[in-house]
């Protein structure tokens, strides 16, 4: 049955990107970015790093995902593709002076975590739903699921309505 996308996420968080993430506790320990192993791994598209901002949403760029069809066409496995792209990404967040390390380090786990998303989805998928994870403070949430319940809706029904309604789409 293998893994679900979620199992998926936390396992290669966990196993790929061991310099970048911090355990909570750990906020002394400074920000590093991991590094993709060339001597096991294909190259990179030329300007895949070049082409990475630090904000990006691996759901929602086609040029990455065209760079990850084309790392999977080669013959790289799925989890050597999240290592590279990774990789490439995270120097692009370690660059921003701004950000604190606990922030580089939401982005990238951030990133990596839908970046599994992308490079693990079927192939033969016709349907691209993206996951909008946004912080919400306790007290809203609740008014939330109150508000959901009222309208005999599920909790991401409801809030995927107020979405639409906002933006002025059916």
């Amino acid at each position: 049955m293998g893994l679900s996308p979620r199992r998926a996420a936390l396992a290669l968080a966990c196993a790929v990107l061991p310099g970048a993430v911090m355990a909570p506790g750990l906020a002394h320990a400074a920000f590093e970015c991991p590094v993709a192993a060339p001597a096991a791994t294909k190259p990179l598209p030329g300007d895949l790093g070049q082409s990475l901002k630090p904000y990006d949403d691996p759901r929602a760029d086609p040029a990455l995902k065209a760079d990850i069809a084309a790392m999977k066409a080669e013959g790289m496995p799925n989890g050597e593709v999240v290592d590279h792209v990774v990789a490439a990404y995270c120097p692009v967040v370690a660059a921003v002076p701004k950000l604190t390390d606990a922030d580089k380090d939401g982005l990238v786990q951030r990133f990596a975590s839908h970046l599994v998303q992308v490079v693990y989805a079927p192939a033969h998928g016709t349907v691209e739903d993206i996951i909008v994870d946004v912080p919400v403070p306790t007290d809203l949430y609740s008014r939330i699921t109150e508000a959901a319940e009222q309208h005999k809706q599920t909790r991401d029904a409801f809030v995927l309505a107020a979405l639409r309604k906002a933006a002025g789409t059916p």
